[in-house]
């Protein structure tokens, strides 16, 4: 069976997706789960202000989420999405110094 080349690109920006979204969820939203207590002795806060910062994050994106996915509406997902990882990468840049 031959596959058309738009099912084939199709097919790569798909995979190409997936896959940076699981980096993105794992170097985010999970990162502070598995280093958590590793933040902690370096910022010497106490634990529960580490894992807080989870629930605030979760938070925030839900009071965001409704105008985010506004403006996703009307302007189209890839300068939001490319936004987005551009401010994640500042971030844990930001996280690093």
């Amino acid at each position: 069976m031959k596959v058309s080349p738009a099912t084939r690109t199709a097919s790569l920006a798909t995979i190409g997706l997936g896959f940076t979204q699981i980096v993105g969820w794992g170097t985010t939203f999970l990162m502070p789960s598995v280093l958590g207590r590793h933040m902690e002795d370096d910022l010497g806060i106490p634990n529960e202000i580490v894992f807080s910062g989870i629930t605030v994050m979760f938070a925030v994106g839900a009071i965001c989420s409704p105008s985010i996915g506004r403006l996703i509406d009307h302007t189209g997902a890839r300068t939001i999405m490319a936004s987005g990882s551009v401010v994640y990468a500042v971030s844990l840049m930001i996280l690093l110094a």
